[in-house]
Parts: structure tokens; sequence; C-alpha cells
């Protein structure tokens, strides 16, 4: 199973929430990119494809035409690969009334809440894991499907070629020239008749469920 691909987070925040984060992230093998301007930010979202973006908004002016420059580089982002899953999370001021239209977040957190705000990031770096995980376990299983198949269709025809070769090798003398090549052909046929069973014996494991949404 190849190893996972280093997972990416996008920060807009403050020096020290940046190296809280860099160290929660850092032990799951995934990478910060921390800025400080929305600029930075929205660069960085055009060019780039995150796991998780982190808008640190307490750091900000959230002025309205701040707010739509950060939504418009994040709805751009999630619409040149939709299947990016990338998760976006603001940490405001408690009681700031924001709209999912001005800025389009999975999630708001009060800013004397950090912790959880970190907790949240490094959740959904793990639900990308828990996606590549599942996806390795699908394909596992369709190739062992795919074995399966193949030894049942060679099954038949290949008893029918070392029940002949049997069959003519017994008919032939000691001192035949030909014996020798049809022995060979009988040990090969047999040998591939022990791989073909054990590949009609794989066992298929139950298909993956997909990581919960909600």
């Amino acid at each position: 199973m190849p190893e996972p691909s280093r997972g990416k987070v996008l920060a807009l925040t403050s020096i020290d929430l940046a190296a809280s984060l860099e160290r929660i992230l850092s032990g799951a093998g995934c990478e910060l990119l921390s800025v400080e301007t929305v600029s930075d930010l929205t660069q960085h979202l055009s060019a780039t494809r995150f796991d998780a973006v982190l808008l640190d908004l307490t750091a900000l002016d959230p002025q309205p035409d701040v707010l739509s420059e950060i939504g418009l580089a994040i709805t751009d982002s999630k619409g040149r690969d939709p299947s990016s899953r990338t998760f976006v999370l603001a940490l405001t001021h408690a009681g700031e009334p924001f709209e999912p239209a001005t800025l389009p977040v999975d999630r708001w957190i009060a800013a004397q809440h950090q912790d959880r705000a970190l907790r949240e990031v490094e959740g959904a770096i793990a639900s990308r894991l828990l996606r590549e995980a599942l996806d390795e376990v699908d394909r596992l299983r369709r190739a062992i499907l795919l074995a399966r198949h193949t030894a049942h269709e060679l099954a038949q025809p290949l008893t029918t070629v070392l029940t002949r070769a049997q069959l003519l090798l017994g008919k032939t003398q000691e001192d035949d020239p030909h014996r020798r090549p049809i022995a060979i052909i009988c040990q090969e046929a047999d040998r591939l008749a022990q791989i073909v069973e054990r590949f009609s014996q794989l066992k298929v494991m139950a298909g993956p469920r997909p990581p919960s949404t909600g």
C-alpha cells in the first residue's frame, strides 16, 4: 500500500496560533503554510490544493470587501477541483454576524476556543487520510475480484491441457524423445493449476464505507 501524501494546510493567522497549529500538524505528517495577508491567502488558494484552510479573522478587520475577496478565492478554489473537499474554518470574535454566502466556510468558532479550532483542522486531515485508506482498500478489493474471476476463467482450459498432457505422457515409452517435453508440460501445467487455485481461494473483504460527513 502506498504511503499517503502529506496533508497541506493554509492558515491566515497570527504567528502564535500558527506555531501551535504547526506543532499539531507536524505530528500528523502534514505541512503548514502560514500567511499574514489576504492577498497572500488568495494567491496560494489559486495555485495549490489544500486539505484545510484556517481563517483567523480576529487578526483582521473583517470589512465586507475583505470577506468578499476571501470568499471568492475559496469558492474559486473549490470550483477548480470539486473532489478536493477542502475544509475551511473561521476563527472569529463571538457574536460576529457572517453570512455563508459572504464567506463559505464549514465551521465558525469563537476566538476563545482556539484549541477547538486546532482540533477541527487536525480532524480534517484525519478524514483525508481515512478516505485515502478506504480508497486503497477498495482498489485491493477490486483487484481480488479480478484475480478470482481470472482464476475461474483459466481453471477449465487449464484442466483440459493438464489432463490431455497426462494422457499423452502415459502413452509414451521411456525412450520416446517426446516424453521429456510432455512431462515438462505436465509439471508446468500442474504448477499453474496450483497458482490458479490459490487465486480462486482469495477472500473478498467487505466494501469500504465512506467516512461520515455529518
